[in-house]
């Protein structure tokens, strides 16, 4: 058996290993590498599988918190929606006609047969209109921030404010009429040439 060689320093026993390290590696260098490169694919590999879980469990989350976001836009676009209808309902049923056109065609009666309160009942009835239609434009808004133009649930609301605009722009045309005088009001009305009368299609 041959006898273990002996190092007088500790810097002779790291230079004879560091030969004998040299000389194995030089005598397996093939596979070696090949054992290098197959660990270094492996692991390049593994990262990039962790790194593609990452960026989709990341990818999920965001669309998951997306939906949520977008569910919860739907929710209180709904109930701002529920609220525009109240208002409008509260104001048909405030006008106290079969319809907006016959709630008109009575103002003008009324407006004709008293003349002389004329200008504040008419005046009265611009201030009504216009305040539901600012509170149900600012709702209109407050729904397109949440949901956007295209979606059904704006559509409903802003048609609801289109028909609300234009009753106030008709009781506007017959407040503008009463203040020139009553006389082109009847005229305006016997020619049937009053906003409403022309437009009551639109509604």
């Amino acid at each position: 058996m041959a006898r273990k060689k002996l190092y007088h320093t500790k810097e002779e026993r790291q230079l004879a290993d560091r030969q004998k390290r040299l000389k194995y590696y030089h005598k397996n260098a093939d596979s070696i590498n090949t054992k290098l490169r197959k660990d270094y694919s492996a692991a390049k590999s593994q990262r990039e599988m962790n790194e593609r879980k990452s960026k989709n469990k990341a990818g999920m989350r965001a669309k998951e918190v997306a939906c949520n976001q977008s569910r919860s836009r739907q929710a209180q676009a709904k109930s701002l929606l529920l609220l525009v209808n109240t208002q409008f309902d509260q104001l048909i049923e405030k006008m106290n006609e079969p319809s907006p056109v016959k709630y008109f065609d009575v103002l003008y009666a009324s407006l004709v047969s008293d003349h002389p309160s004329s200008h504040d009942s008419v005046q009265e009835q611009c201030n009504i209109f216009s305040t539901v239609c600012g509170a149900l434009e600012k709702r209109l808004n407050q729904i397109l921030d949440l949901v956007g133009p295209s979606c059904p649930v704006y559509k409903q609301a802003e048609k609801i404010v289109r028909k609300v605009r234009l009753m106030l722009a008709w009781v506007e045309d017959v407040y503008c009429e009463v203040l020139v005088g009553i006389e082109g009001l009847r005229k305006r009305y016997n020619r049937g040439k009053l906003q409403y009368q022309m437009e009551q299609g639109l509604l």
